[in-house]
């Protein structure tokens, strides 16, 4: 009898016992080939907040998730949507957000990575929780989901959260929640 070792079988063959065909992904190389506009928006942001560069123009990706699509509020959104708990901390986080964008938000790339990051929460909600929240999944589930957004987004800054600190990410969510971008409850 022959041993047949998995070393040895290239694809297409066939075995008589299960084959390893896994994959080992390096997280941070794909983090970082990900990230490069996001590094060089930070980088710009930096020189021109050096440099004192600022504008009067706004960007009109940021406007777009600045603008209000329904005007009932923060409260009754969560609160419909059963998360009341999350009230005190979704409102606290979202003032913090509103205020450092309104001190970084006249630089033009200022702008630009305010609306990046928006975006990738906006986007992000949706691929990754609204589905969650459409089959009613338990709300540890969404919680959980909700981190790993946040979470996600905070090793995309890496060495870089002195210009985004993790909590914006929180204040991000909530204020895009409250222009009602973002939706908690079942549509």
């Amino acid at each position: 009898m022959t041993d047949i070792h998995q070393e040895h079988i290239t694809a297409n063959q066939v075995a008589g016992r299960d084959i390893d065909n896994s994959t080992t992904i390096n997280h941070a190389t794909i983090i970082n080939v990900i990230n490069q506009p996001l590094k060089r928006l930070i980088k710009k942001f930096r020189e021109e907040s050096e440099n004192g560069i600022t504008t009067q123009e706004n960007d009109s990706f940021l406007c777009f998730f600045q603008s209000e699509v329904d005007a009932i509020g923060l409260q009754k959104k969560l609160e419909r949507a059963n998360m009341g708990a999350k009230l005190q901390r979704a409102m606290a986080s979202k003032e913090y957000f509103i205020k450092e964008l309104n001190k970084k938000k006249f630089g033009v790339t200022g702008q630009e990575l305010y609306a990046t990051l928006l975006h990738k929460i906006y986007h992000g909600f949706n691929q990754n929780i609204k589905p969650l929240i459409e089959n009613e999944e338990p709300a540890s589930v969404i919680d959980s989901a909700e981190s790993t957004l946040i979470n996600n987004l905070a090793l995309e800054l890496g060495d870089d959260l002195d210009i985004i600190k993790p909590c914006e990410f929180d204040g991000m969510l909530y204020f895009l929640t409250g222009k009602c971008h973002i939706k908690w409850d079942k549509d």
